[in-house]
């Protein structure tokens, strides 16, 4: 049975959510369920994103995609002017994406109840140096 993209993002979430409740490190968490190691750490990097590693750096690079979405500028522009790497804008991109979806499949699977916070709260800068 082939998995929609839904699917195989609940699927991935699931197991990162697992993940964190294990006490395990990747590779013993990925061989206990037969699941592949780099695709495993590429999802972890794309629905955390710094988010409990590096807290500050994560809210200070959302300070920044927020700016770009409120520019007019194309990511290659915006990321010229401000002199900031598009790769770390691209990854921060991809992370909203996939909070958006993640929280949007929460919902439809019955679980947007709150739960327990975990946030940090960090001081943001409203501009890019």
């Amino acid at each position: 049975m082939v998995k929609t993209k839904d699917e195989d993002m609940w699927y991935w979430y699931e197991h990162v959510e697992q993940f964190k409740k294990s006490g395990l490190g990747k590779a013993a968490y990925c061989k206990a369920h037969n699941l592949q190691y780099e695709k495993f750490c590429n999802m972890i990097y794309r629905i955390d994103y710094k988010k409990y590693e590096f807290p500050e750096e994560h809210a200070r690079l959302l300070s920044i995609y927020r700016q770009y979405e409120e520019s007019d500028l194309i990511i290659s522009d915006f990321c010229k002017a401000y002199n900031f790497s598009r790769s770390a804008l691209t990854c921060i991109q991809t992370h909203l994406k996939y909070q958006k979806i993640i929280e949007r499949l929460k919902i439809a699977n019955g679980q947007n109840e709150p739960k327990e916070s975990t946030m940090t709260f960090v001081q943001v800068p409203k501009r890019v140096s």
